[in-house]
């Protein structure tokens, strides 16, 4: 989340810069319900604490996630730092 003040500042300082980010989250696509929708009229607290959960992501599916990609990553930031080393 602070990589662009990061940033600024390292350029401020001369430093050259790569940065690179991860997103970890499904988008949730559909939209939620609204205060007035007939499908929430009845529900008990348990049942709409479901409803709007659906589609959430949890903690679980963010770690797996970024353990997934961390291969891909780790690659990509290998190959970069190879081609500044051959430069």
């Amino acid at each position: 989340m602070s990589t662009v003040p990061e940033v600024i500042v390292a350029r401020h300082s001369g430093m050259k810069v790569l940065a690179l980010s991860l997103v970890t989250n499904e988008a949730v696509l559909e939209s939620g319900p609204g205060g007035d929708d007939e499908k929430l009229k009845g529900m008990s607290e348990e049942e709409l604490e479901g409803y709007l959960a659906r589609g959430m992501a949890n903690h679980e599916e963010v770690l797996e996630a970024g353990k997934e990609a961390a291969k891909t990553v780790q690659a990509l930031v290998e190959g970069i730092v190879g081609e500044m080393n051959d430069a």
